[in-house]
């Protein structure tokens, strides 16, 4: 057992017109032993920069205080908001300089830039970066989620794809296959609301929406 799958965990992030969305599992447990259920695993940065941390939730907790500190380190010295594209680099350096003794955890970064470009991208534990435009995914449903979301991006709408795309990745990993309580949050710069009408849902699904974004955003396409 890899001691990156001990904790179990997945997180997904998908781009879309002038919109981003964020989702994981809010489960933390040892192997199939449950430990909690509500378990946060996606961080606010900014209002318009998110970040979500797989893997050992213990390391997870270490690397989210040390990013909170360079970046508010950052904000003081430029006296400006960080960029996605910014923090995405200040991780990867952030897990390089660990390389001879990484954090067990993959980050994943989410977010618009000021002019409401949406970036996503995640990275190994040693910082390699991959920064594709349309979705990125951490954790123990990695592969699973990669695929569902190739077939499903083509034809649907970000918020409604990751919906679908975690019930599916729930029944088919099944240390993650639980039932409980949960919400879906859809965040705008002026308000936050929650949905609890799923309620056999293990995710939270956070979206982030420029001024032109809306709910039904489709996935981003750069061409």
């Amino acid at each position: 057992m890899s001691i990156m799958s001990y904790t179990g965990g997945t997180i997904v992030a998908m781009a879309g017109d002038e919109c981003v969305c964020i989702a994981s599992d809010l489960r933390i447990g040892e192997q199939m032993t449950t430990i909690a259920t509500d378990q946060k695993k996606v961080h606010k940065v900014t209002d318009k920069v998110y970040v979500g941390l797989a893997g050992f939730q213990s390391d997870a907790r270490t690397v989210l205080e040390k990013i909170m500190f360079r970046k508010n380190l950052y904000e003081l010295r430029e006296n400006r908001r960080i960029k996605p594209q910014v923090l995405s680099e200040m991780i990867s350096n952030l897990a390089y300089q660990h390389r001879f003794g990484s954090y067990f955890t993959e980050p994943l970064v989410a977010g618009l830039d000021d002019t409401n470009k949406p970036y996503i991208c995640c990275m190994d534990t040693i910082g390699c970066v991959s920064a594709p435009r349309d979705f990125v995914a951490v954790g123990t449903g990695q592969e699973y989620l990669l695929g569902v979301c190739e077939m499903e991006s083509k034809v649907g709408r970000v918020y409604f794809i990751l919906e679908d795309v975690l019930m599916g990745e729930r029944r088919k990993d099944s240390e993650e296959n639980l039932r409980m309580k949960s919400f879906i949050r859809i965040y705008s710069p002026s308000k936050t609301f929650l949905l609890p009408h799923f309620q056999t849902s293990v995710y939270s699904i956070i979206m982030l929406l420029g001024s032109d974004g809306s709910f039904s955003s489709k996935v981003y396409n750069n061409q």
